[in-house]
């Protein structure tokens, strides 16, 4: 965020304070934060689609973004470790962010939104004010199958163990 709010900064020297910048320069007011409960999960989620290559499916089961044919993926804990630091230093840098500039945006979790999609769809539409929309059903598939949570549960169990 501050290499983004830098360059806007240069292309609009005139504005002073992040949030009137953001305001002037991409007309936003409102924000939202989509973060992930199961942080454990995201980050295997992470280190499979960086090893498969396949980041996204449609809803037909077709490539929507990633590589095909998919590369299998080999369980890793230190590579898992080392992107769930990341989403913690990430989830504290967003709450730090939002707290220096006093924004108090729609807090939103992964969880919710791929149960409910539609519905948080809507949310977040009335919430920036968009006038009433039909939505869309989902355009895509769930990646995560039960060796996602096979890895989840291997790396929590090394985990506590390493603890003890």
């Amino acid at each position: 965020m501050p290499a983004f709010v830098d360059r806007l900064g240069s292309l609009f020297p005139d504005v002073s304070g992040v949030r009137e910048l953001l305001r002037s320069a991409l007309g936003i007011e409102h924000f939202v934060r989509l973060s992930r409960d199961d942080k454990v999960a995201q980050a295997v989620s992470l280190v499979m689609a960086a090893q498969t290559g396949l980041w996204h499916r449609n809803a037909d089961g077709s490539v929507r973004e990633g590589s095909e044919p998919v590369e299998p993926a080999l369980y890793d804990h230190k590579l898992i470790a080392s992107e769930l630091r990341m989403l913690e230093v990430e989830e504290r840098g967003w709450t730090s962010w939002f707290a220096s500039e006093s924004i108090e945006p729609l807090e939103l979790t992964y969880e919710t939104l791929s149960s409910e999609p539609v519905e948080t769809t809507r949310l977040v539409l009335g919430y920036v004010g968009a006038r009433a929309v039909n939505v869309p059903s989902v355009g895509t598939a769930r990646l995560a199958t039960s060796l996602n949570k096979d890895w989840a549960e291997r790396f929590n169990a090394e985990l506590s163990s390493s603890l003890k």
